[in-house]
């Protein structure tokens, strides 16, 4: 009954939000015990139907009802983690998962963008370095590569992550490697990735307006002739505001 309560389209859906609930109770009060599909129906129409607090309560009760959660469950709970910003509790969500089977994709992914809306880029790096190869989306190198942007110390594994990445770069993820080799101060580093982004025939890889904005509040004041150059090449593209560091 709760699963079909909640198979309506999305105008219905805070109607079958709440007669999912209305289900879950009744049941439980003639003492027919919810079974674990009925609690992940009704987790994910509560999820769905923007309550994500009351999905957390729902599956909160599962455990104090003793009813075995699974991948799905979690799953559905660490989106609800996401969009209420509870990056805290998709921590430690995920970390009760473990004990229970392996995370996927979408165990991960929720988990990550809860910690990029809170801006807890040290926690994202560690849970990216969690995730298996076969599944990192081009969404997981995002994240990955706007945390070494924000943390000192990062330019090696950007490298790496970009390298890594493979076709899925583009001139993203280079603007946030250039970022981070900039904010170690390592601006030869950064020179070498631009010649490098210059160099590849993708045209998603080629230096945008951001780029040239990067690179040239990277260098010192005294590469005036690298300058000078980049300048140049920014005002040919039509990136004029990328310089005004340089032309005051």
């Amino acid at each position: 009954a709760c699963e079909k309560a909640t198979k309506k389209g999305k105008g219905d859906r805070g109607a079958a939000m709440l007669k999912s609930l209305t289900l879950l109770d009744e049941m439980e009060a003639v003492g027919q015990a919810p079974n674990a599909r009925s609690y992940a129906v009704v987790i994910r129409s509560l999820e769905s139907a923007g309550k994500p607090a009351e999905a957390l309560i729902i599956f909160d009760r599962m455990s104090e009802q003793g009813v075995p959660r699974d991948l799905t469950h979690y799953n559905n709970a660490l989106r609800a983690c996401d969009k209420s910003d509870q990056h805290e509790r998709a921590l430690v969500l995920l970390e009760e998962l473990k004990g229970v089977t392996k995370p996927n994709l979408f165990s991960y992914s929720p988990c990550l963008n809860a910690l990029k809306k809170a801006g807890r880029w040290a926690s994202a790096l560690e849970i990216v370095d969690e995730v298996p190869l076969d599944i990192r989306t081009k969404y997981i190198y995002y994240v990955a590569m706007e945390a070494c942007q924000h943390l000192p110390g990062q330019s090696d594994r950007a490298a790496a992550l970009l390298a890594e990445m493979g076709d899925i770069a583009n001139v993203q993820t280079y603007n946030a490697a250039i970022s981070a080799m900039k904010l170690d101060g390592d601006w030869r580093r950064c020179v070498e990735l631009f010649e490098t982004m210059k160099a590849t025939e993708r045209d998603k890889c080629q230096p945008d307006a951001v780029t040239y904005q990067r690179m040239l509040d990277a260098l010192p004041e005294s590469e005036v002739g690298l300058a000078r150059e980049l300048c140049l090449e920014a005002m040919a593209k039509g990136h004029y505001q990328a310089c005004k560091k340089w032309l005051g």
